[in-house]
């Protein structure tokens, strides 16, 4: 019975083993097919890149962005999505990584703090926080424009 239940726990560590691998490499992989994208995973509109399907990222993420793009005109190579654009988390700069954005449009293509055009926080669709964070974000940015969007 023991030597069961080793062999079901050795082959439940493989299974995972080797979906953590065959995530890794999805990620890693260029896939050209969005009808071949892994279960769980999309395509980032801005970047290409693939991303875990958070309902977040689905929902509010990718929409915005692409309304960026398709409705306002903005140019994909003025907009950062991944990786996340950082603004400091202290107005004097210091050591912290600073806080991620969503989305950042920038006036200008070199994407320079100094060139933060609009601070974009976006939540999934059941959620309704966020403005605190977005208020606080515009506060350390030279951002003109901050926009809080859950898809609706």
């Amino acid at each position: 019975m023991a030597k069961n239940h080793k062999q079901r726990k050795q082959a439940d560590e493989n299974a995972e083993q080797t979906a953590s691998i065959e995530v890794e490499a999805a990620l890693a992989a260029e896939i050209p097919d969005e009808s071949t994208l892994p279960t769980g995973f999309v395509r980032d509109f801005i970047t290409g890149k693939l991303l875990r399907a958070t309902p977040e990222e689905v929902e509010a993420v990718q929409v915005f962005a692409r309304r960026l793009v398709d409705d306002f005109n903005y140019p994909k190579s003025r907009i950062t999505t991944r990786p996340q654009f950082r603004v400091r988390a202290r107005p004097s700069g210091g050591r912290s990584r600073g806080y991620p954005v969503d989305i950042a449009v920038f006036s200008h293509e070199r994407k320079g703090e100094d060139d933060a055009l609009m601070l974009v926080e976006c939540k999934r669709k059941t959620r309704k926080d966020g403005e605190k964070q977005l208020k606080l974000y515009l506060s350390m940015s030279t951002a003109q424009i901050g926009v809080w969007f859950n898809a609706y």
